[in-house]
């Protein structure tokens, strides 16, 4: 049976209050005749609906290979939420009024796990939506090579950029 007992007299009502939200809670009544007692109901329960709602839709945009823009939709009202990147509870990033979050000074080529929850004021939180963010390779591979004008004794190589570099080398054969 449930770990509280609580007589009342005269009344088959009782008001449970300073519940915690999303917790489940199982309740039993026994009779009292006097001297003689009934056996205890049946256990039956309820669960308290959720105060604080989790963010929906988190998404990474604007991946590059040292920053990513994070953008999300507010669970219900708030205007406050907390980012954890990786698993450190310790570095919590508060964040407010906005439902975007730019992570700079990432390392290329690095996963990360990520969870943004809202912040209801009060201590009370969501629970956490997570996403995966997996930074770019800083200096990609050039793509697109093509031949043109090609003679039996020359030809025209060209090739799309990776991203930023200015400079290759080219090895043929």
């Amino acid at each position: 049976r449930p770990p509280r007992s609580t007589l009342f007299p005269y009344t088959t009502l009782f008001r449970s209050s300073n519940l915690t939200a999303n917790t489940t809670y199982e309740y039993q009544v026994m009779g009292s005749c006097g001297s003689t007692e009934t056996a205890w109901s049946e256990i039956d329960s309820f669960t308290t609906p959720v105060s604080c709602f989790a963010p929906t839709d988190l998404e990474a945009s604007n991946v590059t290979a040292y920053a990513a823009t994070l953008t999300w939709n507010a669970g219900a009202d708030e205007t406050a939420w907390q980012i954890m990147i990786g698993n450190n509870d310790e570095n919590i990033i508060d964040v407010e009024d906005n439902a975007i979050y730019e992570m700079t000074s990432l390392n290329p080529e690095t996963s990360y796990d990520v969870k943004v929850r809202a912040n209801c004021g009060a201590g009370d939180v969501s629970t956490w939506t997570n996403i995966s963010v997996t930074t770019l390779v800083s200096c990609p591979v050039p793509t697109d090579i093509e031949f043109t004008n090609v003679t039996a004794t020359s030809a025209t190589v060209s090739w799309a950029a990776g991203s930023s570099e200015s400079v290759w080398n080219l090895q043929y054969k």
